[in-house]
């Protein structure tokens, strides 16, 4: 990974046409930030491979609000042979939100989650 961010940087391209793969091989060398910031620079802020990465960034970064918010997005519009492991990230999200000491912001979903035990 290091190597393919070497050549991106040796050989400058237009941001839009290797963004993603830049912001892929930051977050792959635990530059999260950077990741982060060179998705920014991504057109396509819409796309699903962008939002799949920015989750997992987030997630990284401990912005697990903001990562389950993301996954939350993905599981309702998104169905394909990578559903269960969509659907285990918005898990350990919402984990990590509660873990923080963050689910007022999630309480709503909490609420209406198929997760939750009905007693």
């Amino acid at each position: 990974f290091q190597d393919a961010l070497d050549y991106c940087q040796k050989h400058p391209v237009p941001t839009a046409a290797l963004g993603f793969e830049r912001a892929y091989c930051l977050y792959r060398l635990n530059r999260s930030q950077e990741a982060l910031e060179a998705l920014q620079d991504e057109p396509e802020q819409t796309s699903q491979r962008v939002l799949e990465l920015k989750a997992q960034i987030l997630y990284r970064l401990e912005q697990f609000v903001e990562s389950y918010q993301v996954y939350k997005s993905l599981v309702k519009n998104v169905s394909d042979d990578y559903d269960d492991e969509r659907e285990a990230n918005l898990v350990a999200a919402l984990v990590g939100v509660c873990s923080a000491g963050q689910d007022q912001a999630v309480s709503g979903d909490l609420a209406r989650s198929r997760f939750r035990e009905d007693t």
